[in-house]
């Protein structure tokens, strides 16, 4: 019996990491499509995972914006969605 729970217990964290995994890849790729379409280049995407919670993924970026100045910018992931404090400006 305490195998079988033990096992259940590390799928589970397993799967968490899984699907954290699959949302800021995904969050990533949102966030790259969202800075080229303003021009953006040179984009670097940080996830912040120690302050990070299940549902909200927050991110660091850099980017080299359309006038060719080099920039930073913070957004929270949510689920698919993402949210910034000041939109940036590429």
């Amino acid at each position: 019996m305490g195998i079988a729970v033990a096992l259940l217990a590390l799928m589970a964290v397993g799967l968490a990491i899984f699907m954290s995994y699959s949302q800021t890849t995904a969050d990533k790729q949102d966030i790259r499509d969202y800075l080229e379409r303003k021009g953006a280049s040179n984009i670097i995407v940080h996830w912040d995972w120690p302050i990070s919670s299940r549902n909200n993924h927050f991110y660091t970026i850099e980017y080299t914006d359309s006038r060719g100045v080099r920039c930073k910018t913070e957004c929270v992931g949510t689920g698919g969605k993402i949210h910034w404090s000041e939109p940036p400006e590429a």
